[in-house]
């Protein structure tokens, strides 16, 4: 931009920019100022060198973000072994989550097997709407603690193995077996249809401080398959029925250890005559005597 002042003729001063002027006779003309709009100088050469910088910047930002994308195996489908399905997500490989992970399912490829691995401990949680943790379950180093109100066991089939709850514990197989050397250790009555032992081993039902107890509503069966059966105990053995009879029936029937008649004679060959007290007592007397014996019966 040129600026001109120009003197003052007979019609008065004025000035001009970029255009001429008569001369005044008594003024001579200005030499012109000339203004220059831009950048020049040092501040011209820093502002090249942070368009240059930037440019730099841009061009090692586009090259990293292709790299880490190449390796890392970016695509539309997912990253890596990480492939992201309508379904859900397919994770190729080991995984490792560093915080919780949410899923509502989680499952392995077909053929193979579900690992989960834990420098502590497992724990899965399952939750309701408002977000209580209705259900959790804990894998700990030395032991299994799940928390639910009731916890169930099924087979392949949906056969139920075992149910558990607040009120009661079942176990739905038909072979029940506890390999422990101490056997069965149960606070309370036993209900089962059956107890029996392998083929090769007895069984053996015993109560050392307390009495044992066998109750059934219409038969009970006491029977050994290949072997013997013996009941023995400290005290009184009793074999009751309140309607029906006691029936002992074998080929050979023995009742050792009564004791004999304290008249008459004893039997020469052995051979004794099996008398019954009015108390139900039994004791031997010798043949063609007869059952007199006041003091066998008398006792308690």
């Amino acid at each position: 931009m040129l600026l001109d002042e120009m003197g003052t003729g007979e019609t008065g001063g004025y000035s001009s920019v970029g255009g001429s002027a008569p001369q005044s006779p008594t003024h001579p003309q200005l030499p012109p100022i000339v203004y220059k709009v831009g950048i020049y100088g040092w501040r011209k050469r820093c502002l090249y060198l942070l368009i240059l910088l930037l440019l730099c910047t841009v061009i090692i930002n586009f090259f990293l973000t292709v790299w880490i994308l190449r390796v890392m195996d970016f695509s539309v489908n997912g990253m890596g072994r990480l492939r992201i399905h309508s379904t859900g997500i397919v994770l190729e490989g080991k995984a490792e989550f560093l915080k919780t992970l949410y899923a509502s399912e989680v499952s392995s490829r077909l053929g193979e097997a579900l690992s989960l691995h834990s420098t502590s401990n497992v724990s899965v949680y399952a939750r309701n709407e408002a977000g209580n943790v209705t259900g959790r379950l804990k894998i700990g180093s030395g032991d299994i603690t799940s928390h639910s109100e009731r916890f169930v066991i099924y087979d392949t089939k949906e056969n139920e193995l075992l149910y558990a709850d607040e009120d009661e514990i079942r176990i739905g197989t038909k072979q029940f077996t506890f390999t422990g050397s101490e056997g069965v250790v149960m606070e309370g009555p036993l209900e089962t249809p059956e107890v029996s032992a392998s083929p090769s081993d007895s069984l053996t039902l015993q109560s050392l401080t307390a009495s044992l107890s066998a109750q059934a509503a219409e038969n009970l069966d006491l029977s050994g398959g290949s072997g013997d059966l013996t009941m023995s105990c400290l005290g009184n053995l009793k074999l009751s029925t309140t309607k029906g009879k006691l029936l002992l029936s074998s080929q050979d029937v023995r009742l050792p250890g009564l004791p004999q008649s304290d008249t008459g004679p004893l039997s020469q060959d052995n051979i004794y005559e099996v008398c019954v007290c009015q108390n139900g007592r039994l004791f031997l007397a010798a043949p063609y005597v007869g059952c007199q014996s006041t003091t066998l019966c008398d006792e308690t």
